[in-house]
Order: structure tokens, then sequence, then C-alpha cells
């Protein structure tokens, strides 16, 4: 439906019978069908209303009655949960499978946007509820049902500074449920716990921060005496142990270890297996055994140098597959032991290497840049296989730049980002990307650096990496063009209007242009709202700048851009015409922020490869 949302068609599967067993009657798709700990029962979402089936007897429970569209919403999230917080599935089973705890949201105050379908004879608009930043959200709360008695219960919370409830999972006991809460302004976060047999509530962790605090993880030990939690209150993202009553037990578990990724928890065994950040652009494994102390609580699963291991873990964790790439060789895949020992290769990639080596594929090459205040910046560049002396190159920088993004890792790269960066390469063009202040991989101080203020440390340190690439000696200084998508496209339109002549030629695609029309939980977790922080708004957005554009802009957009409203870029066109500028725009009909389908991705990348050919 959106990024990560879908309606399907659901069945049990009975082995002894071979049959299927639909778990919704009638033709009517549901999502989030989920199976209860004890296997007889599933729960879902069918048209904003909360159900569970039984799966014996075929038996369907409605939970929920008042679901309504663009209205009320029970056991699944709205909007903007969905794109902001990354989920879903509003509710959850207990562990022993006689509770749903469940979440409504009533969107009633929350404007609509549209998005027009064409194709047919007449246009036809499709409305959902999308929070602006500075407006209203979803009223949520949480409840609870009783699978025994069908009585469901609010969930008390207090009033939270009209707050967030970003996760909501079971502890190991069969009658506690703990979920998050966040303030608007996303700088205040509790973890609470709800006993649904004795109705108490306890605030068992509390973090404030000047700027914002991330979600944590949050994992329970089944002896249901521990909590762990993710936080970077002390400069770097952290595993802390506390009991369920808020008390801590200690140290960080990882150390000075910066965890990019947790890849799960074993509770047998009370060990996390976690990639970290090593030297901000590589990766590397670890297991975090919580049952030792000192020199032996950490234990490196992986033993490169330098690149990017990954890897997928088994339930039991008794096995995993390690993904080992660099940005210049293809991955690895190792099925290994929980020691992090090699059982066997599962696949080399060796065939697709000699076809790498066909294509003439160029490698990526890593650097450093000091920016002229002593700002390290990290860079990769791509240049034509055989760089002749004394001749100049045209520069392409590629660009995201977005708050915590990373696009400068030692990863092999799988994107048709980079097919595009090689075959560009191959036509005399230099390629170079440059991770600015604000993005990820370096700890929250260098991260968080741009709140507040998005737009002006970014650019700042795109035009101090074109000048840097310009005195490498081989770069034609007149020709420099940036490009970017979403964020990328946002700082690729800022950078040739606010640049002051850093760069020739800028391909803004899918582009926040106002951050008062982008969603409210993203926005005002870096700008604060637009009341509180007005010029923040205003000097963070190219409609400002309009007047100084000296240069060629090519602006992309989907009209059923559902995240970055196709309304940002008709301002922008507006506003250029307005101050009598020349530009290129292409639209793309029915097409979302990822503008595919069909051969819509091949009309794109041929229009920016024509675009640079022309102006460039």
């Amino acid at each position: 439906i959106y990024r990560r949302s879908s309606k399907s068609y659901y069945f049990c599967y009975d082995f002894n019978k071979a049959k299927l067993i639909p778990i919704s009657k009638g033709t009517r798709k549901v999502s989030l069908a989920t199976l209860s700990p004890d296997g007889t029962k599933v729960a879902f979402v069918r048209e904003n209303n909360l159900f569970y089936c039984n799966v014996a007897t075929g038996e369907e429970v409605q939970v929920t009655s008042d679901g309504k569209v663009n209205h009320i919403i029970n056991g699944a999230t709205d909007w903007v949960y969905e794109e902001e917080f990354a989920w879903t599935q509003g509710f959850c089973w207990s562990p022993n499978s006689d509770y749903i705890v469940f979440m409504r949201f009533d969107e009633s105050r929350v404007k609509e946007v549209f998005l027009t379908r064409w194709g047919g004879l007449y246009p036809s608009l499709e409305t959902y509820k999308y929070p602006k930043a500075g407006e209203d959200n979803s009223i949520v709360t949480l409840h609870s049902y009783a699978l025994e008695t069908s009585i469901t219960e609010q969930i008390p919370s207090e009033n939270f500074d009209n707050e967030y409830f970003p996760k909501i999972q079971w502890t190991a006991s069969a009658n506690t449920v703990a979920y998050s809460r966040l303030n608007r302004s996303q700088n205040h976060l509790q973890i609470v716990t709800y006993d649904v047999e004795t109705k108490a509530c306890k605030v068992i962790y509390d973090e404030k921060s000047a700027t914002y605090v991330d979600v944590p993880e949050m994992f329970f030990t089944k002896d249901g005496k521990m909590m762990v939690i993710t936080s970077e209150k002390e400069g770097v993202q952290s595993l802390y142990p506390y009991d369920l009553n808020g008390t801590p037990l200690g140290k960080s578990l990882n150390g000075n270890l910066e965890i990019a990724q947790i890849y799960g928890f074993d509770q047998e065994r009370l060990r996390f297996y976690v990639q970290t950040i090593e030297n901000a652009i590589n990766r590397v494994l670890y297991a975090i055994d919580m049952t030792n102390e000192g020199i032996g609580k950490l234990k490196r699963l992986s033993y490169s140098k330098v690149g990017f291991i990954g890897a997928m873990f088994e339930q039991r964790f008794k096995y995993f597959v390690k993904i080992e790439s660099s940005a210049n060789k293809l991955p690895i895949y190792t099925l290994c032991n929980r020691q992090g020992e090699a059982i066997r290769i599962m696949e080399d990639n060796a065939e697709y290497s000699k076809k790498s080596k066909r294509y003439n594929m160029v490698d990526k090459t890593f650097g450093m840049m000091v920016t002229d205040d002593s700002v390290e910046l990290n860079y990769w560049i791509m240049k034509p296989a055989s760089v002749v002396t004394g001749q100049k190159y045209p520069l392409l920088m590629f660009t995201y730049g977005g708050p915590g993004s990373q696009k400068v890792l030692n990863s092999y790269d799988r994107s048709q980002d980079w097919l595009w960066f090689q075959y560009l390469v191959q036509q005399g063009y230099v390629v170079a990307c440059v991770d600015n202040r604000g993005t990820g991989g370096r700890g929250a101080e260098f991260r968080k650096q741009t709140y507040g203020k998005l737009g002006i440390m970014e650019v700042a340190d795109q035009c101090a990496a074109a000048r840097y690439f310009k005195r490498l000696g081989f770069i034609d200084e007149s020709r420099v063009a940036i490009w970017g998508w979403s964020f990328g496209g946002y700082l690729s339109a800022m950078c040739l209007l606010k640049g002051e002549g850093a760069f020739k030629t800028a391909i803004s695609v899918a582009p926040v242009i106002d951050w008062k029309r982008y969603d409210n939980v993203y926005t005002e977790r870096y700008m604060q709202t637009p009341q509180a922080n007005p010029s923040g708004y205003e000097q963070g957005s190219p409609i400002h700048y309009v007047d100084r554009l000296n240069g060629n802009f090519l602006l992309v957009h989907g009209t059923a851009d559902d995240n970055v409203l196709f309304e940002n870029s008709v301002d922008l066109i507006s506003a250029l015409q307005n101050a009598g500028k020349q530009f290129e725009v292409a639209i793309y009909p029915n097409k979302n922020h990822g503008i595919s389908g069909k051969m819509t991705r091949m009309n794109l990348y041929k229009k920016m490869t024509t675009f640079l050919q022309n102006n460039l």
C-alpha cells in the first residue's frame, strides 16, 4: 500500500489433512496475519478493525468494530508511523496467547492530502492522512484485549506532550507488556511496563536529550529479571542492561565499540550478535557474552582488516551466514558456526567477478578531505581507467546527506546508481561522493550538528568538497555537477542555488522543497516545529534562493509520491518561473517516490545522462 504495508489472502496449512484453511471469511484481503505463540489462533487486520480466528474451527472473532478509512485504525499504524518509525503492525500477542495488546489511531483531526491517478477518461483521486510539520497528529491509545472474557481495556497513559508510541512488545512475563513513549519534540523518551492483570503502569527508563532521542531497541531475558536497551546517551550507539525496576546493571555491554546493527539476542546463552563500526566506513561482527566480564565479554567473529561484514543468523543462533565484501570485492557468503568458524563457502560470486572484469568495471578509491574550517569528511571517487596526464575531466558528485545516512561505505554496491556511475566513468566522467556533517557512522556529536538547521552545514560541506576535487589536478573546474534523490534531491537543489558557483549543473529527484510540507515525525525530530524554529525552516528551503539560480537545473518528480509530495516540486516550479529562471522538468505520472515500473527507471537514467551530456 505504502512503503511497508500490504494486503493479502492468508491461509494456514494442515499437514495431516493436506488442506489450506483461509484465516479470513469472504473474499476480502487482510493485513498483518500473525500466529499466536501457541499456534492455535491468527490475529489480523481487515478494513481497519482487529480480528482473530481459531485455526482448528475457523471461527472468526471481531475484536474492534469502529474502524473506518481515514478516521479510525485498530491494530495497524497510520501512514507517518509506517514511514518514520518503520513498522505497520500495531498489535502483539501475549506469550501465553491469552491477551492481545493493540494500538488505536484516531486520524479524524489529521488533514488529508490527495494523489491524482491519471490514465482513465477522468482522473481519480486517492486521499490519505498526512500530518505535516507543525500540524495535528493522530490521537493514539493503547488497549489490551482478553480473549477469555472478550473485554477490551484502555492502557492508562499520562499526557506526555502529544506522545508517540514507537515500540510495543511483551516482556518474558505473560502479564507484562512494555512500550516506549516519546514526546512530540522527540527529546524525552520513557519505557513503561503495564500489567494486564493488576493494571499497574511503571516507568522503568527515562532519557532526555538537548536534540533528539533515538527510539531504543528493547530485549528482555526469559527469566524476567533483565532488560537490555540501545542508547547513544554516551555518544555512540550501545547496549545497556537494566533490571525491570529501571536500575542500571553496569556499563555498556559493547565498551567503546559503536553498534551499527543488532542481529539478535540468544536467550539461552545470554549473548548478543552485533555488527559494529570500524573506522566509520568498515563493519565487523562481534558476539557480546553477558555471562562473562572484561576481556571475555566481546568476541570478534570476523577478521578482515577492511570491508563490510554482515550476517544472517538462524533462529537458534547455532549457525550464521557471514556476508563479506568491500567496495571493490563482490560478496562472499560463508556458513559459520556461532564461534565464527567457517564451515563452507556457500557462494563466492566467481562468475560475477569474471563478468565485472569483462565490462571493465573501475574501483572506488576512498579518502578523507578537510574543509576550510577543519572538518574531516570521508569520500569515495571513481575515475576513468586511464587518466591522461594534463587532461581535465567533468565531475559528477552524488549526494544523499540526510541525518544518520551514510553513502561512503566500504561495501559492495549493487544498486542501479553504481551501474550508472560505471557507465558515466566509461564515457569520461569522474564520479565522487562525500558524507557531509549530519551523516552516520561517526557518533552522535557528528550526526546531530545539523539539528535545527537542515541544509546549512550540508551545503557548506558539499561545496567544500567540490572545491577540494577541483584542486586534484584532473577535474575541469567549469564542469562540476551534483545530483541526488529525496534528501539528496533537496541537497542538490540547495547546492546549486546557494553554492555560489561551486556547481554548474544539478539534478534533483523527488526533493523536499519546503520542510513545512514534509511529515512531522521526521521533520520535527531534526528541525522542531515551524512555529518554534521559523528561521530554520526559511533558511533551509530552496524556495528562498530561486533568484540565485545560475546554472543548469533538472527537476524530477513522480505525481503519485506519497512520501515527498509532488506539491514540493510544484512550489519550486512556480517560484523559479516567477523569478524568470530557465530550467528543465521531468514529470512521471502515477509514479511514487521510487519512480519505477516498466521502462520508467530506464527512461529516467537516460534522461539524466542526456542532461549531463548537454549541460556539463
